[in-house]
């Protein structure tokens, strides 16, 4: 069926941009830039739908948060909160690492 194979490869695409996205801005390094815009951070993950939960705040708030803050704002996706966890804890570690460097040039 041609409808379903047109579906299937959009699918396809969209899978390959948000791997794309999450290793040049979250695996390898830390895109802090791409941050800046949170509502296009997550949509970049398909998580666009949660973007209003966080409307107002800056990134570094956002990091901070726990699972309770997150049930709060209105993210009532156990596996959303689990994924935003993860990321906020590479965030904060590479976030870190680099003030470290940077003291250490001083």
């Amino acid at each position: 069926d041609k409808d379903y194979e047109k579906r299937r490869r959009k699918h396809q695409r969209s899978q390959r941009r948000v791997q794309e996205f999450f290793e040049n801005n979250l695996k390898n390094e830390i895109n802090f830039k791409a941050l800046e815009d949170f509502p296009n951070w997550l949509k970049c993950f398909r998580l666009h739908k949660w973007a209003p939960c966080f409307e107002g705040m800056k990134w570094q708030e956002i990091i901070e948060l726990n699972e309770k803050d997150l049930v709060k704002l209105g993210v009532s996706k156990s596996y959303v909160r689990f994924m935003l966890l993860k990321d906020f804890q590479k965030i904060k570690a590479a976030l870190s690492k680099k003030k470290a460097s940077a003291s250490d040039k001083c």
